[in-house]
């Protein structure tokens, strides 16, 4: 079988379950060597992780709160030093910001806050950069 992302990097957000976790186990299989966070699911990380290994592909887990802001650039570092040992470059070829939340039940449940950390998880995550590191690559 052809492997087309062999020698690529892939970051899935919300990568422990569901689509995320289809699609990074895919991302693999195609030859990709996958990075997958999570929140709540480490189990599911790290089961997920086993069964791209199982596979003959290679992948790891990254534990974010996409919510807290101030966890972001700690995700970029940990992405980077995790890429930089696996390959030798901090390279970021596929992104997939898969991570979602419910947020609220329905626009007349909807609060600030409840916006807040929907859009925090769905949109502002990835925009975050740890001081230094340039422009997103």
């Amino acid at each position: 079988m052809s492997k087309p992302l062999a020698g690529k990097t892939a970051l899935v957000t919300g990568g422990s379950r569901g689509i995320g976790r289809s699609t990074a186990e895919r991302l693999a299989e195609e030859g990709a060597l996958v990075a997958l966070t999570y929140n709540a699911s480490e189990h599911g990380a790290d089961e997920t992780v086993a069964t791209i290994e199982k596979a003959g592909g290679s992948a790891f887990a990254i534990h974010a709160d996409l919510v807290d802001a101030q966890s972001i650039p700690q995700l970029f570092t940990r992405l980077d030093d995790e890429f930089m040992q696996r390959t030798g470059a901090r390279t970021l070829d596929v992104l997939v910001n898969n991570a979602g939340n419910r947020g609220w039940g329905g626009l007349v449940d909807a609060t600030p806050d409840s916006w807040d950390t929907m859009f925090a998880v769905h949109a502002r995550t990835l925009l975050h950069r740890p001081v230094g590191a340039g422009p997103p690559r």
